[in-house]
This record gives structure tokens, C-alpha cells and sequence, in this order.
């Protein structure tokens, strides 16, 4: 053979090991990559999941904080009226013994 074709063909051998060996070290990084994009998704879900449990969990604590205020004026009017009937229990009390 040829030495300078001899040559060329070693140098085109030694290319081809040159790129298996590129290639396998980025199908070993596509690997990394693509485990890592993986793991960032599952967080990504999983933190939306809760993103939206907690928007409901507030849509709810507005909804208990707006009826929690009507059950305090609530509690406020019957504790009035308790208050009256006990006046008026007080003041039948008194004009019965008297």
C-alpha cells in the first residue's frame, strides 16, 4: 500500500475512534441531561401541585373568614337579645315579689 495513503488511512481510523469516543461521552451527558430535566419536572410538578392546593386552601380561608365574621355579628345579636330577656327575667322577678 501507498505509505502516504497508508498514512491517510490511519489518521481517518484514528479520527473514527476519536468521534466514537466524542459521541459516547455526549450520549453520557445527553443521559446526565436528560435525567437532571427529568428531576427539575417532577419538582416543577410537584411544587405546582402544591402551588394549587395552597391557592385553594387560601380561596377557602376567604371564604371561612368572610362567614366567621357574619357568625360573630351573629353571636353579638343574640348575645344582645340574651341580655334584654335577662333584663326583662329581672324586672318580672322584681314585680313579682313586689
Amino acid at each position: 500500500m501507498n505509505p502516504l495513503l497508508a498514512q491517510q488511512v490511519k489518521q481517518i481510523i484514528r479520527d473514527i475512534k476519536d468521534l466514537k469516543s466524542d459521541l459516547r461521552e455526549a450520549n453520557e451527558q445527553l443521559e446526565r441531561i436528560t435525567v437532571a430535566r427529568d428531576d427539575l419536572q417532577t419538582r416543577f410538578w410537584s411544587q405546582s401541585k402544591e402551588l394549587a392546593i395552597f391557592k385553594e386552601r387560601m380561596d377557602e380561608f376567604a371564604t371561612l373568614k368572610s362567614d366567621n365574621e357574619r357568625y360573630k355579628v351573629i353571636q353579638e345579636e343574640i348575645e344582645q337579645r340574651l341580655a334584654r330577656i335577662l333584663e326583662y327575667t329581672e324586672a318580672l322577678t322584681a314585680e313579682i315579689r313586689s
